[in-house]
């Protein structure tokens, strides 16, 4: 994830498509087929945020990537946005060797630069990672914003404002661990309803363990942008739009949570403001609880949310305040 420079947060570029398996957005290749238990490099929330990555300035600046996966946006940073260095980690403790075979694949000649952190590493959840944290101008990411619909509290919530959701949970795949994230271990977190629980855990850790660094994410429009604007806030971070896209929803990923929470908030005056819509122009929005429905019963439909890659520069801290 990234961040740096201030634009407009209505700074919109159009979203770039996912291109052949073979290669990704810089047309370069693979060295191995890519893991089935990573997330795709080619998907379009990785396209629309390398697009995000390039209005960065980059620029002989130090980067750590938080859930490294393939190393695809490492050696997009080396290459592409003139890193000086670039840190990687991620939960899964496959993905730092992967990315690294990735990077010596693509650019040999600038690999030296990339520091996989070895290991399982959630956020920056060791001192390994805080170390390579509080050296970095910036510390980008693109983390799960799903919640594990197994999770019983979630299953309890979506039965009673959703009923239609599936009864039984969708078979999981290779590459679960790179969409959900666990609900009620980030219980505490002020965003959690809304899918930012793992986020805003982020926001909160580098807060405290990197607070000069600049934080760049990519965030879906599922739960309204207003909502993702005033979870940076609500840590004295200042955001600001890099890139916004609109892409395909993934059919696999069930947003059934979404719908109920759509219900919930509806019951108590409030509105959820998801972007979802039925075209890729973004014009044609509907409800999380019609976009779900679709999604389960109409399997051609084609259906879109917006995306975000947000630069959040961190507000002064004032002196005494440790929070």
């Amino acid at each position: 994830m990234k961040m740096h420079e201030r634009r407009s947060s209505d700074d919109i570029a159009d979203s770039a498509a996912a291109g052949p398996i073979a290669s990704d957005s810089a047309g370069q290749s693979f060295p191995n087929p890519i893991p089935s238990f990573a997330f795709n490099p080619l998907d379009s929330w990785t396209l629309a945020f390398q697009r995000g990555l390039l209005n960065a300035d980059f620029a002989q600046k130090t980067v750590y990537e938080v859930g490294v996966g393939t190393g695809a946006n490492v050696a997009f940073l080396l290459k592409e946005c003139g890193a000086a260095k670039v840190y990687g980690s991620d939960v899964d403790s496959r993905l730092s060797t992967v990315a690294q075979e990735l990077v010596s694949f693509r650019i040999p000649e600038k690999a030296h630069y990339f520091i996989p952190l070895h290991g399982s590493i959630s956020l920056i959840n060791s001192p390994e990672a805080s170390t390579a944290a509080c050296a970095s101008d910036a510390i980008i990411a693109c983390i799960p914003q799903a919640v594990d619909t197994d999770d019983h509290a979630v299953a309890s919530f979506m039965e009673a404002h959703y009923p239609l959701a599936k009864s039984k949970p969708e078979s999981r795949q290779a590459d679960y661990q790179a969409h959900y994230y666990p609900f009620e271990q980030f219980r505490h977190y002020q965003f959690n309803r809304f899918g930012l629980g793992l986020n805003e855990a982020l926001l909160d850790s580098i807060r405290r363990q990197a607070p000069q660094a600049d934080i760049i994410v990519n965030l879906s429009g599922r739960a309204g942008k207003q909502r993702l604007l005033d979870m940076f806030r609500s840590y004295r971070y200042e955001p600001t739009v890099l890139h916004k896209a609109i892409v395909p929803q993934c059919s696999k990923t069930s947003i059934a949570y979404y719908a109920a929470l759509e219900t919930h908030l509806e019951q108590e005056g409030l509105s959820l403001e998801s972007e979802f819509f039925m075209d890729s122009d973004g014009v044609q929005p509907i409800s999380a609880r019609e976009a779900e429905r679709l999604r389960t019963t109409e399997p051609s439909a084609t259906l879109y949310h917006s995306l975000y890659v947000m630069r959040a520069r961190p507000e002064a801290i004032p002196s005494g305040d440790g929070n």
